[in-house]
């Protein structure tokens, strides 16, 4: 396992020390942990609002009569050349 260090205020110290019973990297680990998963949510969150935009500038129609395996391939072999 890692380990981080951090510095706090004296006075926060003081009071931390006076609660000896709380396990204080377990509680930071803990807030660590909850801020990373609210992160993770957001970007969720992001991606599908960008996905739901873009699907709604899609016009179905035009899509459907078009061969979608082809237009993949051809944007590949622009990219990586054909083979």
């Amino acid at each position: 396992m890692a380990t981080v260090s951090l510095r706090v205020p004296d006075g926060l110290k003081e009071q931390m020390d006076e609660q000896s019973d709380i396990n204080w990297s377990a509680v930071i680990r803990s807030h660590i942990e909850d801020e990373l998963s609210q992160l993770d949510s957001r970007n969720v969150g992001h991606a599908v609002a960008v996905s739901e935009r873009l699907s709604s500038a899609v016009d179905d129609d035009a899509v459907a009569e078009q061969n979608t395996a082809e237009t993949i391939r051809e944007w590949r072999d622009r990219r990586y050349g054909s083979e």
